[in-house]
């Protein structure tokens, strides 16, 4: 982010404009938005599930970062939630506190994403809250992750010589094979 960007978003913020979280500080009250600080600190990010969580008790859902995202001039996306990590976040967190219907919401959000947004590293991301988690519990996401890589691979594999290249049997033996000798 530009230090132009960080001055109007703390404009913004002084302003009071579009502010959806305050943090309480003895008697001080200091109004901010949650995209922003849950992108600078893991412990507000962790605020922010449990927020979602809450959310989810009281109406069935939980907001996406970007419905609740008001930084517009924020173009580069420096301060966008990981909205792939955020479901499998959710899930896990349904998991621990045994929130059947939210574990599934988690998971029909989590797919849908992954149908919408084709970012490979945002997926990457989500990957290890993915397996965490109780195999029975995680079992839906897993296999969302596994059918999105697998079509993500086929897509290189078609596009120009990669098809090629994954038939050589030393790639393919190093590739594949290669990576699952080092699984546990």
């Amino acid at each position: 982010m530009t230090p132009k960007s960080y001055s109007g978003m703390a404009n913004v913020r002084e302003n009071g404009d579009f502010t959806d979280f305050a943090i309480l500080c003895e008697e001080e009250r200091i109004d901010v938005h949650r995209v922003v600080i849950s992108g600078k600190s893991s412990v507000f990010y962790r605020a922010s599930v449990v927020s979602r969580m809450v959310e989810y008790m009281y109406t069935d859902d939980y907001s996406d970062p970007d419905e609740k995202s008001t930084t517009e001039d924020d173009t580069d996306g420096d301060n966008e939630l990981p909205v792939l990590f955020l479901h499998t976040a959710m899930a896990a967190l349904a998991d621990k506190y045994d929130i059947q219907g939210l574990i599934s919401l988690a998971t029909e959000k989590y797919t849908k994403c992954l149908a919408n947004d084709r970012d490979f590293a945002k997926f990457l991301d989500s990957i290890p809250n993915t397996y965490r988690m109780p195999t029975e519990a995680s079992q839906p996401l897993r296999e969302a992750a596994v059918e999105f890589a697998r079509a993500e691979i086929r897509t290189a594999m078609n596009q120009g010589d990669s098809w090629h290249a994954i038939q050589e049997r030393d790639i393919a033996d190093n590739f594949v094979l290669g990576g699952a000798r080092g699984c546990r």
